[in-house]
C-alpha cells in the first residue's frame, strides 16, 4: 500500500535548520563514541564508522533535498512511515534499557526525568503524529529529542569514561536513540531512501536491545 504526502506542507520553516543543529549534535555524540568503541575492540571500529557514515549519508540526502525547496509529492510506504514513527520510543526505550536495566531507575534525577517522564511525552508525540499526520509533529518531536543530550549519566564504564573525565556527566547517554531519531525524522520529513533509513534504524535499535540483555545478564562486553 502507497500513500501520497506532499512532504513540503506544513514543515515549519525553521524544520531544515533544526535538523541540521540536531545532526551536528548527533555527530559529535556518534563519533566519540566510535572512538570509544575503537579503544575497546580495534576490529570494531571500522564496521562502526562504516554504519556511521552510511547513516549520515542517509540523512544528509534528506537534508539537501530539504534545503533545495519543496521535494512535491514521493510516494511512501505506510508500513515504512509507522515504521519510522516507532522506531523513537523504542530508540530511547532501548537506550535507557542499556543503562538501567529493567528498573528503569536512572542513576541521577535528570536520567530517571527522561525515562519516567520524558520518554512517555515522547510516545504521546508520536503516537499523535501517527494518527493525525499533522507533519509540524516532526519539528516539535526533533526539538523534543534535543533535551535527551542533557548531562544525565554518571555510570562509569568504557563508552562514558572520556565524558565523565572531561565533564562529569555524560550527556551521551541516550545518544544511540537520540541517532536514530535524527535518521527517522530526517526520512518522514524529506521522504528520500525511507526504506534503508528505516532498515538503518532498526538496526540500531537491535544492537541497543541486544547491548541491554548482554550487558545486564550476561556481563558482555562488560
Amino acid at each position: 500500500m502507497q500513500i501520497k504526502e506532499n512532504l513540503a506542507a506544513d514543515l515549519p520553516a525553521a524544520h531544515r535548520w533544526l535538523m541540521l543543529a540536531a545532526i551536528a549534535a548527533g555527530t559529535i555524540i556518534c563519533v566519540r563514541a566510535s572512538l570509544d568503541v575503537s579503544v575497546i575492540n580495534r576490529l570494531l571500529a571500522f564496521p562502526v564508522g562504516l554504519f556511521f557514515f552510511v547513516s549520515l549519508a542517509l540523512i544528509a540526502t534528506n537534508l539537501l533535498t530539504g534545503f533545495r525547496g519543496p521535494a512535491g509529492e514521493v510516494q511512501i510506504d505506510s508500513w515504512t512511515r509507522i515504521a519510522l514513527v516507532i522506531t523513537v520510543p523504542v530508540g530511547f526505550t532501548a537506550a535507557a534499557l542499556d543503562c538501567t536495566g529493567a528498573s528503569l531507575s536512572g542513576c541521577t534525577p535528570v536520567c530517571t526525568f527522561l525515562i519516567r517522564v520524558w520518554s512517555p511525552l515522547i510516545v504521546v508525540a508520536t503516537l499523535a503524529l501517527l494518527t493525525t499526520r499533522r507533519r509540524w509533529l516532526l519539528s516539535l518531536i526533533a526539538a523534543m529529542c534535543f533535551v535527551y543530550l542533557a548531562p544525565s549519566c554518571r555510570c562509569y564504564n568504557p563508552l562514558s569514561a572520556w565524558w565523565i573525565d572531561h565533564f562529569s556527566v555524560n550527556p551521551a547517554c541516550f545518544g544511540g536513540g537520540y541517532w536514530v531519531s535524527v535518521v527517522a525524522i530526517a526520512a518522514l520529513s524529506w521522504g528520500r531512501l525511507a526504506r534503508a533509513s528505516a532498515a538503518a534504524c532498526w538496526f540500531v535499535n537491535a544492537v541497543l536491545l541486544g547491548f541491554f540483555v548482554g550487558h545486564h545478564y550476561y556481563n558482555v562486553p562488560w
